[in-house]
């Protein structure tokens, strides 16, 4: 989980908290890992954790999710990228940018197929 302090709209203070008793207080979390080693432990926890019937094998790295202004992640919007569907711009969102740089990291693992 993590809590961000926002007292004048601009976030100046994050605390993540693992669950696992690791904390950090970075605006990255803390992750210094390279990103193929965090889709391998990803994938092996499901696996582990879920069984090999979850059949998962792929995984990306994004470096922030699509949030509104109020902080909902737009899980919608990302499925809908993912499946190579149309979707309307919201117009809460907070930074559209964050649509197309999901967009281009899921093109490189074969997602979100260009339409024409």
């Amino acid at each position: 989980t993590c809590n961000a302090s926002d007292p004048d709209g601009q976030i100046v203070a994050y605390q993540w908290n693992f669950g696992d008793g690791q904390s950090a207080s970075s605006a990255t979390s803390g992750v210094t890992r390279p990103d193929a080693d965090i889709v391998k432990e990803v994938v092996r926890m499901v696996r582990e954790k879920i069984g090999p019937v979850a059949a998962f094998k792929t995984a990306t790295v994004i470096k922030r999710l699509p949030k509104t202004r109020s902080g909902k992640i737009l899980r919608g919007i990302m499925r809908r990228i993912a499946d190579s569907e149309p979707y309307n711009m919201p117009a809460t969102i907070d930074d559209p940018a964050i649509l197309g740089e999901m967009t281009e990291a899921l093109q490189h693992i074969g997602y979100a197929k260009k339409t024409e």
